[in-house]
């Protein structure tokens, strides 16, 4: 399924948590190369990953 990113097993009984993940993670990629294309500075995808993983953490815990 998701070859090369070390989720090549996940548990069936986990496959809700590991569609999650797995979402979370193309989101971030698409993000980055958003901004990179924009020539965005390193410290500012940083700062704007952060904010997006607290984001989604919050999303998800309420």
């Amino acid at each position: 399924m998701a070859y090369g990113t070390g989720l090549e097993n996940p548990d069936p009984k986990g496959s809700r948590e590991f569609e999650s993940h797995l979402l979370r993670s193309l989101e971030q990629d698409f993000i980055a190369s958003f901004l990179l294309k924009r020539n965005f500075r390193i410290d500012s995808l940083l700062f704007l990953s952060k904010l997006q993983s607290n984001f989604c953490l919050r999303k998800h815990l309420t």
